[in-house]
């Protein structure tokens, strides 16, 4: 296999896939499963073909190991999975023009290595995830998802913000229900103080 167009191996003594760059190959059909049996995959790329369908939802257990992964410039549908995330090595991420719906989950912005990411040009809405160790992409990356907002976007409207917040809820609502309750146990201690000195 690694004779064959598109496939790089770690070495040519063994046939370990490194690499697959597929780039404008007509490909049809959807996202290969057979893609699991490539364990030592670290990058892949089949942009621009005319893969549709959706992205497995266990995309991670397919191509864990992935530090690449273009998959723009397709016919992909649906929405992006969670488990996207669980594609913890990700440097590349690129989903732009493609025909994908629904919030882009928040759970991408736990790729602390991630340092491309687009996704213009589909139908998603929502608002973008908020990155970690202050990662910012620009408002490119999102271009033309009119239903997109959050920093860089323009601000998301009270819907789009409760919205998150109840998504959310698993990673802050720790944090959060904690500020709360010092809040109002801070209130109460005052107020009964006032009560006793009264």
């Amino acid at each position: 296999m690694c004779m064959f167009t598109g496939v790089e191996c770690w070495s040519h003594d063994e046939n370990e896939v490194l690499n697959i760059r597929l780039v404008d190959m007509g490909l049809r059909g959807e996202f290969p499963l057979g893609l699991s049996g490539c364990s030592s995959l670290t990058g892949l790329d089949l942009s621009s073909n005319n893969i549709s369908g959706n992205i497995p939802n266990n995309i991670s257990k397919l191509v864990g190991q992935l530090t690449s992964l273009d998959l723009s410039n397709n016919k992909l549908s649906g929405e992006i999975p969670e488990d996207i995330a669980n594609c913890t090595y990700l440097n590349i991420l690129k989903l732009d023009n493609n025909r994908l719906t629904g919030q882009i989950p928040y759970q991408i912005g736990h790729l602390s290595r991630l340092r491309t990411f687009t996704v213009k040009s589909n139908q998603l809405s929502g608002p973008v995830p908020r990155f970690t160790d202050f990662t910012v992409f620009n408002t490119d990356s999102y271009a033309n998802n009119p239903g997109l907002c959050g920093d860089p976007l323009p601000r998301c409207r009270d819907h789009h913000l409760k919205k998150a917040l109840a998504i959310d809820g698993d990673a802050d609502g720790g944090i959060i229900a904690a500020a709360l309750g010092y809040v109002v146990g801070v209130f109460l201690f005052f107020w009964v103080r006032a009560r006793i000195n009264n």
